[in-house]
């Protein structure tokens, strides 16, 4: 997708389609920026695996770090994002 209709779905909560339709991730788009996205929340994670949703627990066993909050924290590049929509539409 490009920059220009990601920048559209700022500030909602959506489903994005990643890195040729192998990743699924549900949260709020805070930002596109130069090329790249930001999330201020992710809900889930899906990984797609012949069809199916595998949800990936967002906390790293045994740690105390929280991968939702790091995944938050990082920018993710529009060019890996396939397709989104608003998350219940």
């Amino acid at each position: 997708m490009n920059e220009i209709e990601l920048k559209q779905l700022s500030g909602k909560h959506i489903e994005a389609v990643l890195m040729g339709y192998k990743m699924v991730l549900k949260g709020t788009l805070a930002g596109v920026e130069k090329g790249y996205v930001k999330f201020s929340s992710i809900d889930e994670l899906f990984v797609l695996v012949h069809g199916k949703r595998l949800s990936l627990k967002l906390m790293l066993a045994g740690s105390f770090i929280d991968l939702g909050d790091l995944l938050s924290n990082l920018l993710f590049p529009c060019k890996i994002f396939d397709k989104c929509k608003v998350a219940g539409e």
